[in-house]
């Protein structure tokens, strides 16, 4: 990747203290897009860039509107940070509209009997009933789930959630009760590490890969229709 080149650029962003200041879930999404096009456009010049090119791109993604949407909210911000860096000259993605949004009622809510045959696929002592347990009865979020362990159980019978805000800010920690089927499900499952969940390598989750397994342990209980953060919903809507 030549001085010059977009390559350059994103390359120069991902090793800058700016990029290493952001939230962990937020670099690895920023990372994945700008991987992708360095690999399709890493060699273009940066002064050459126009924005016919970014709405090119935009409309290449137009079947997933909020994945060009972010696309280009990602885009903005380096050609932002080139910008002040003196690697770029001008903000290709101004002026580029986002796409609309076609409103779908957002996540699907699970219903009582969407639980119970979640629950009738995944036993207890599993990875998958503990996951959709803590989700459930915690209303935890896909980005804390994967970091809860043993440790963050209190004496009193609450677990202590270390929530992040933007750029890696911490939040105060908030303890949620353990209702007595949170902790029926906790006290089946084998726990060897300090995460109640952890890959077939014995790891820790990272969010993405939480996500991508929560999404095979949905499918198969015949629920492809559900997530995570439906059960945030369902939790809403049982209260």
């Amino acid at each position: 990747d030549g001085p010059g080149t977009l390559g350059h650029l994103i390359n120069a962003y991902l090793a800058s203290p700016d990029f290493g200041a952001l939230s962990p879930v937020t670099q690895g999404t920023r990372r994945r897009v700008l991987r992708k096009v360095h690999s399709a456009s890493g060699d273009l010049m940066v002064r050459e860039i126009t924005s016919a090119n970014v709405k090119a791109g935009r409309d290449v993604r137009r079947e997933t509107p909020s994945e060009a949407n972010n696309h280009l909210k990602i885009l903005s911000a380096l050609f932002a940070w080139g910008i002040e860096e003196g690697l770029a000259a001008h903000n290709p993605v101004v002026g580029v509209k986002k796409l609309k949004i076609p409103r779908t009622g957002g996540y699907h809510t699970w219903t009582v009997d969407e639980c119970l045959q979640y629950e009738a696929r995944h036993p207890l002592g599993t990875k998958a009933r503990t996951a959709y347990a803590l989700a459930l009865y915690l209303g935890g979020r896909r980005q804390d789930i994967p970091r809860l362990g043993p440790q963050h159980r209190t004496r009193e019978g609450y677990m202590r959630i270390q929530r992040q805000k933007k750029r890696g800010q911490q939040a105060p920690p908030q303890e949620v009760w353990i209702c007595p089927l949170l902790s029926e499900v906790l006290d089946a499952l084998p726990v060897t590490g300090l995460t109640y969940l952890q890959t077939e390598y014995g790891k820790p989750f990272s969010v993405a890969g939480f996500g991508g397994k929560f999404r095979e342990w949905c499918d198969q209980a015949g629920l492809p229709h559900c997530s995570v953060h439906g059960l945030r919903k369902a939790v809403a809507a049982r209260m």
